[in-house]
């Protein structure tokens, strides 16, 4: 609100979306730390009564009130068709993916931040998301329960959330199995070490503790988005994984083998070998 005489949709209970709103008429802003500010009732029993009211209850200029209510009202709609599947198995690993895969600023993919939209799939803007994950726009428009709201971000029901992390899972399955054996590594060594880098001051027994649970708890959602990058996907990646291995296995025996030439007097041959190996030191 930048000066007075604006009109704004009050709702009384400001965070229940869907509650009717009423035209009112801002006559003054109290000082900052108040939240307050002094309506003028446009409609109603009192009509044209000033009173003192919260600011939070101010949801949206006047002229915006039909299309947050519409907007509201698909909101709504959506969560109904979603269902109750906040934390479940499916969730987490659709929330997984969506971390997995770097996100650009204007075409991220993820859930809802808002509360009232934390089971519901959120894209900022949805041109630009198809075109880098390469995701059916249309098709994602057409998808019942979907719309585009006032700000331009497009909603869908967790159906189509599913949907999208089945498709980032195909698209960008090495990402993803990299971030899923990543979280894996990381739970087992503080499973073994009892150690956490930002917890040093959490006993390891608590640490081990709290790693064996989050390994349980892991496992079908990883199991999860496994079968979602599909078989062919993580038996090739396991095939990739299993030739780093090897590949760092055998450039540690020749690094041993240099330093073993250079300890027993052959520094040329030492030299060359490493020179091959692409060792400058």
């Amino acid at each position: 609100m930048t000066g007075t005489r604006e009109t704004f949709a009050y709702r009384e209970r400001a965070r229940t979306p869907g509650e009717p709103v009423r035209p009112v008429e801002v006559v003054r802003e109290g000082p900052p730390r108040s939240q307050k500010v002094k309506v003028r009732w446009l409609d109603g029993e009192y009509e044209g009564l000033e009173e003192w009211v919260s600011a939070v209850r101010l949801v949206a200029p006047w002229k915006e009130a039909g299309l947050l209510l519409e907007d509201e009202r698909r909101t709504l709609a959506a969560l109904e068709a979603s269902g109750d599947v906040y934390g479940t198995v499916p969730y987490r690993a659709a929330e997984f993916v969506f971390f997995a895969v770097p996100q650009e600023a204007g075409a991220e993919v993820l859930f809802g931040t808002r509360a009232i939209e934390r089971e519901l799939l959120v894209i900022d803007d949805l041109e630009a998301a198809a075109t880098r994950l390469g995701l059916d726009a249309e098709g994602l428009l057409s998808e019942p329960l979907a719309f585009v709201d006032r700000t331009g971000e497009y909603v869908a029901p967790f159906g189509v959330a599913i949907k999208v992390a089945g498709l980032r899972c195909r698209r960008f399955a090495a990402e993803v199995l990299d971030s899923v054996r990543e979280r894996e590594e990381e739970l087992r060594a503080q499973l073994v070490s009892g150690a956490h880098p930002r917890a040093g001051w959490v006993s390891p027994e608590r640490i081990r503790g709290h790693a064996r649970a989050e390994l349980e708890r892991a496992e079908p959602v990883f199991s999860l988005v496994r079968r979602w990058c599909g078989e062919e996907s993580v038996a090739r990646y396991d095939e990739v994984v299993a030739l780093r291995g090897e590949v760092d296995r055998l450039r540690a025996l020749i690094e041993d083998t240099v330093r073993w030439l250079r300890d027993s007097g052959y520094p040329v041959k030492a030299a060359l070998l490493a020179r091959d190996l692409g060792d400058s030191s």
